[in-house]
């Protein structure tokens, strides 16, 4: 069994036996398990790899290094096992792969699956399966993936799976809300702001959740740290719809709950172009009449809020 963990500082460890690889070897492998081509097959060519590890050297020299991580990486994880299986695999073209047919276990990919399975079904139909599918993968989310690393692709896979990870606790959250599991909702929306704190639809959230929880003072402070985030990043005031919920707070309204993490994107189909972008104008027009509607409501509580300060 060959067991490798991404997240975080990196171990690869075989039948038990943690493996000390060189740094180049090491990198190549995360690489191999990370990256597929245009078809979706864990392949890589021997020029998409030497343009990214050694792009700077002459061509004769850059495949000389290759070469010889290649041999250390495969010298580093098959010499122990006993049936000479191949965990890097190369093709009659040349090309290099990550044998994931093999007997291993990968964090990463594990992480993906489950996730994954989870996004594919639509936010009302979550239950709680899926919820501990998510649960079941923020375990093997430690760090952040190979960290430590400086190289730009895993500073833009690093970004991939964060996004990923932060969409699948925005989804998790929302359902701890419905079932009135309002500390566990909270801590994912903390997680996802410690991560991105610009969302604001989170910020949100959890002006919702604490109110729900009797936690006034916390839902108004809730507000002030979005606002001050917004403000000192993007120099932007928060959406009309977030001082709807802080007005609502602030003259004690029902705060009801929400069941939209965030808004959905009408997808574009190339092969339908004429009636796709007819869709598109329509979802922009319920868009703009939503937001009309929004700015509407804002301006008739904060009217009420002034009325009511000056009987007071």
């Amino acid at each position: 069994m060959l067991e490798i963990r991404l997240f975080g500082s990196m171990q690869v460890v075989l039948n038990g036996v943690e493996i000390r690889m060189s740094p180049a070897a090491r990198m190549l492998l995360a690489y191999l398990i990370l990256h597929r081509n245009e078809l979706g097959t864990a392949v890589q060519t021997r020029e998409q790899i030497i343009d990214r590890f050694w792009g700077h050297l002459e061509e004769k020299q850059a495949r000389r290094c290759l070469s010889t991580t290649l041999w250390r990486l495969r010298r580093e994880l098959e010499t122990a096992v006993a049936d000479q299986v191949s965990f890097v695999f190369s093709t009659p073209s040349g090309d290099l792969g990550f044998n994931f047919d093999s007997n291993s276990w990968i964090d990463v990919a594990v992480f993906i699956d489950k996730i994954q399975r989870v996004m594919q079904r639509p936010l009302p139909a979550m239950g709680w399966d899926e919820a501990n599918l998510i649960e079941e993968a923020r375990t093997l989310y430690r760090q952040d993936l190979l960290a430590g690393a400086a190289e730009d692709w895993v500073y833009h896979e690093q970004e991939r799976l964060n996004l990923l990870y932060a969409n699948s606790l925005s989804r998790l959250m929302y359902f701890y809300e419905q079932e009135n599991q309002y500390e566990k909702g909270l801590d994912c929306g903390e997680e996802v702001l410690a991560m991105d704190p610009l969302r604001e639809h989170v910020h949100r959230y959890m002006m919702r959740v604490y109110m729900s929880a009797g936690r006034r003072a916390k839902s108004v402070r809730q507000y002030h740290i979005c606002r001050e985030i917004l403000a000192q990043e993007l120099g932007i005031q928060p959406m009309p719809e977030t001082q709807v919920l802080f007005a609502e707070i602030v003259s004690n309204q029902p705060v009801p709950k929400s069941f939209s993490p965030v808004p959905v994107a009408m997808p574009i189909s190339p092969s339908n172009g004429s009636n796709d972008l007819a869709q598109l104008a329509q979802s922009v027009d319920a868009m703009m009449s939503h937001l009309e509607q929004v700015q509407q409501q804002l301006s008739q509580v904060q009217q009420a809020i002034a009325a009511l300060s000056g009987k007071s």
